[in-house]
């Protein structure tokens, strides 16, 4: 090649000297869990589904930034001891440089963890004390306190003053029906019956005996998963014919199945707000519906979280150098705007929906 064509080669290399050290992204490993088997698989595959959407939506092929982000799978089946299992596999094996997860008892169950080591846990976790105890947790999900309290006040609303509650013995119930009773009793209700349950158990009748009983204007079933249509259909078909308020679980379609359309017809339960329309527009891309759940949509925003700092920093080479980043966003870019942080806790929205005619719709009532 004669010296004269080589020449604009030569100026453009003179001119980019960033061309001539360009490096590779840098890996870097995030570990995501979730319940992808076991009874609350379902559950799990909301969460899963909310990941997979912030990883199509905020990065090219798994590149952010100076970044190459793999999501590394846990699958703590909503189960304590193992949840701590999963957790260290994806510190040692896969040296994950933050978590994201769902479900309180698992979050709860690493916590300490995180706080000892400083490792990031971006967690769905209702339970009051999770960033009270780890100063390097962030909530994505509403505060227990904050979502009985909501429950409680709408049934007085509705004019109901006495309730009863059935508790699942799991952190994100229990701690729900903690925020709920001192609300609903501040406000005048009554509670006539507080019982829980296993979940373990399959016979109901002994519940539903004491509750048939102490009649109350509410029933406040607080179980999630694979109980809680069983629990519902077994309530009404016993006489149980009262208004239920329930959980997130109600979101689940085929829950609604198993229970019987007749069982859930004028359920309330309340869900984090997931209803934006690029955000919607994603989910149908990914599951073929737009019914938006709470841990769709928190599961998104908290990888969404992770993946703005790497974008903010260049310069992330340990949790610690994450965690700095974290600590200074003060609002994520979401694809439906800006989701607020204040004070390690995501500002999020919630709505309340109804089964009507098999069907979720919003209740403004």
């Amino acid at each position: 090649m004669r010296l004269q064509n080589l020449l604009p080669l030569i100026a453009i290399f003179a001119l980019s000297p960033a061309l001539l050290r360009a490096e590779p992204p840098r890996e870097i490993a995030v570990g995501v869990m979730a319940e992808l088997s076991g009874p609350f698989a379902s559950v799990g595959e909301d969460c899963r589904r909310g990941y997979e959407i912030a990883k199509a939506a905020f990065t090219d092929n798994g590149i952010v930034g100076n970044y190459k982000v793999n999501l590394v799978y846990g699958d703590h089946q909503r189960d304590a001891k193992l949840g701590v299992t999963e957790y260290n596999r994806l510190l040692n094996q896969a040296r994950a440089i933050a978590i994201v997860s769902n479900a309180s008892s698992v979050v709860m169950a690493i916590n300490p963890m995180s706080a000892a080591r400083g490792l990031p846990l971006i967690g769905s976790s209702a339970h009051p004390q999770f960033i009270k105890n780890n100063p390097y947790g962030f909530r994505f999900w509403l505060n227990a306190d904050v979502e009985g309290g909501a429950l409680a006040q709408k049934a007085i609303e509705m004019g109901k003053k006495s309730a009863a509650i059935i508790t699942l013995e799991e952190d994100y119930p229990l701690a729900v029906s903690n925020g709920f009773v001192p609300v609903f009793e501040k406000l005048g209700g009554t509670i006539v019956a507080n019982e829980h349950v296993l979940k373990t158990d399959v016979d109901y009748a002994g519940i539903i005996a004491r509750l048939r009983a102490k009649p109350s204007d509410l029933v406040f079933v607080n179980v999630i998963g694979d109980q809680l249509p069983v629990l519902l259909k077994k309530l009404r078909e016993q006489g149980i014919k009262q208004q239920i308020f329930s959980t997130f679980s109600m979101s689940k379609k085929e829950y609604l199945d198993v229970a019987g359309h007749e069982n859930v017809e004028g359920i309330i339960y309340l869900e984090i707000n997931g209803e934006k329309p690029k955000f919607t527009q994603k989910l149908f891309e990914v599951s073929g519906t737009r019914l938006a759940t709470g841990l769709n949509y928190t599961c998104y925003a908290g990888l969404a979280f992770v993946l703005e700092a790497l974008k903010q920093n260049p310069n992330v080479f340990t949790s610690a150098d994450l965690f700095a980043t974290l600590q200074k966003i003060d609002g994520i870019n979401l694809l439906d705007g800006t989701l607020y942080m204040k004070e390690r806790e995501a500002q999020l929205e919630y709505l309340f929906r109804i089964v009507r005619d098999g069907q979720l719709v919003d209740f403004k009532g």
